[in-house]
């Protein structure tokens, strides 16, 4: 029998408000024999997330598996009943909101809001080089060019700083990271971040002229297709550009750097979709596509 390709990846379990007594070599045992043993991709890593809804074990986990060699991640819902048993395994689960009663309060990122930070690069993706090196160039780029930005990797690029820093129509919002790609169908739910991830039905809430002003790029697997795609342009961002198709890791991080080179420059020459378009065939022809205000990045303000 063909051994599974995942059976000795790390599997990382997120921090909880309160353990209720958790067995965490459980959880890491039913990962291991009810999930990876029935998938059919190669991961990188996997992290759980612990759902209670009363005061003892978790009622159920959330896992995040991330795709080896692109920016796509599955998620599975293990349903549990007493003493850590299965009930059933649900895969290309998409969350709700209810799966995040526990989520930190995006509040706390406030204390930012008097800093006048115009622009935000982040990757949850802290373990990937060329992840971190790209929002360090564009972070790089900004400032040079004036801008007041700042970074988030790792840690960092929790769901609740996402959700707070995209309501502050800020002028530039970019992310490296998985998005949660269906491989059958040109199909994305979210984004997979540090500590859960950011489903499209967050976007849904939000009032149009939310980030009006703001330039998203999100370098995450097919996070230009519904639902997801579809529930950002609704709330009417300045500009939105990300993958149609799965991204491979390395060169689409490449072409995210190329873009920001040539537009941040308040003297840049450059329009962002022929900027897109040409990046775009020099590392990753064909994989991105751009919504929106198409022209120079600055343009006076």
């Amino acid at each position: 029998m063909a051994r599974n390709p995942n059976e000795n990846i790390e599997i990382k379990i997120l921090p909880v408000k309160e353990s209720y007594g958790l067995d965490a070599d459980q959880i890491i045992s039913i990962v291991r024999k009810d999930v990876l043993p029935k998938t059919h991709e190669s991961y990188s890593n996997a992290k759980v997330r612990l759902v209670h809804k009363k005061e003892a074990a978790p009622d159920y986990f959330i896992v995040t598996l991330f795709h080896q060699n692109t920016y796509a991640a599955d998620v599975v819902r293990v349903n549990l009943v007493r003493e850590y048993g299965v009930d059933n395994v649900i895969f290309n689960y998409i969350e709700t909101e209810d799966d995040y009663e526990d989520l930190e309060d995006e509040k706390v990122h406030a204390k930012y809001a008097e800093s006048g930070v115009e622009m935000v690069f982040a990757t949850s993706c802290d373990h990937i080089s060329s992840a971190v090196d790209g929002v360090n160039k564009a972070y790089d780029y900004a400032r040079n060019a004036g801008y007041n930005a700042i970074k988030l990797i790792g840690a960092e690029a929790s769901v609740a700083a996402y959700r707070y820093w995209l309501k502050q129509n800020l002028r530039a919002f970019g992310n490296i990271g998985h998005g949660l790609a269906d491989k059958t169908r040109p199909y994305c739910s979210g984004l997979a971040l540090y500590d859960g991830n950011l489903m499209y039905t967050w976007f849904d809430s939000l009032p149009k002229g939310t980030y009006d002003k703001t330039v998203i790029y999100f370098n995450s697997c097919k996070a230009f297709q519904p639902d997801l795609g579809t529930s950002i342009i609704h709330a009417k961002p300045r500009t939105y550009i990300s993958g149609i198709v799965n991204l491979l890791i390395g060169p689409s991080e490449d072409c995210f750097k190329c873009f920001w080179n040539k537009v941040l420059s308040k003297d840049s020459a450059y329009q962002m979709k022929p900027t897109l378009s040409n990046c775009d065939a020099q590392f990753i022809p064909g994989d991105m596509d751009i919504w929106g205000d198409e022209g120079k990045f600055y343009t006076g303000w």
